[in-house]
């Protein structure tokens, strides 16, 4: 096993052991996350609880919960380890700090789908709801937490020079939920919103994922219309621009020499 898969690893291990001390955190995230969803629905139903929009709301829902754990464990909670002044030891490790925040992104999908998999249940018991598997769905899926994972590292490059980045990350989280079609569908968007909404990561991921699980269409037919290879485009362009910007963030904090300061 190379040693940057042994990083990795450890990293991930090391995520997943302290959200496991902190169980009673994981616990309140878990009513909070089954909580909002209930409510979205409830009001946009207008007080009633319909299978058909639960169905579909869930799949946009769920990316968007993925989204916020993948930024706040990539990019947000290098502001906490500025605070307790391990953000300079971190940079001046022999690996790369991207392969410690791929570890972060592994111990953030797991624990997340540990906490969508209980919501998961809590539904199909309380209203025979689920939210549905398929081969296309999860290569869908993995394409979307790709994108978000470069969207994390953006903010992270933006916390290493500006330091205060909660504003902008919370202002791009909140866009997310009410772009990606969780509330309404992408097509019912004016033109102008639909071309923004299209741009930012997770709105076309979702859209792939409801032609995909939802309405059974095929990967060929997907790559044929245009859809998926979009979606591919969308994730490489915010890998890419997520390194970049973070290895941009990284060169100006150590010549600035603000790595240990916050």
């Amino acid at each position: 096993m190379s040693a940057a898969v042994h990083v990795v690893l450890a990293e991930a291990r090391k995520g997943l052991r302290v959200n496991w001390y902190y169980k009673f955190n994981m616990v309140m995230q878990l009513v909070t996350l089954t909580a909002i969803f209930l409510f979205l629905v409830f009001f946009l139903g207008h007080g009633s609880m319909d299978r058909g929009q639960l169905t579909s709301a869930l799949l946009g829902y769920v990316v968007w919960f993925y989204a916020v754990n993948m930024v706040s464990w990539v990019g947000i909670d290098l502001v906490s380890e500025a605070q307790t002044g391990t953000l300079e030891q971190m940079c001046m490790s022999v690996s790369p700090p991207e392969l410690l925040l791929v570890g972060r992104a592994v111990a953030a999908l797991v624990t997340t789908t540990g906490l969508v998999a209980v919501l998961d249940l809590v539904l199909l018991a309380s209203f025979g709801v689920s939210v549905p598997v398929s081969g296309g769905g999860l290569l869908m899926l993995a394409l979307t937490l790709s994108g978000l994972f470069g969207f994390g590292l953006m903010i992270g490059g933006a916390m290493l020079v500006f330091k205060h980045v909660g504003a902008l990350a919370n202002l791009m989280i909140n866009m997310i939920i009410f772009t990606n079609g969780t509330l309404l569908p992408v097509d019912e968007f004016p033109r102008w919103l639909t071309t923004i909404a299209n741009s930012l990561p997770s709105t076309q991921g979702v859209t792939m994922l409801r032609e995909s699980v939802l309405q059974g269409r095929s990967l060929g037919a997907m790559w044929s219309d245009g859809g998926l290879p979009g979606l591919l485009l969308n994730t490489a362009i915010y890998v890419g621009l997520g390194v970049l910007v973070f290895e941009v963030g990284i060169r100006r904090a150590r010549v600035r020499g603000s790595l240990g300061q916050y």
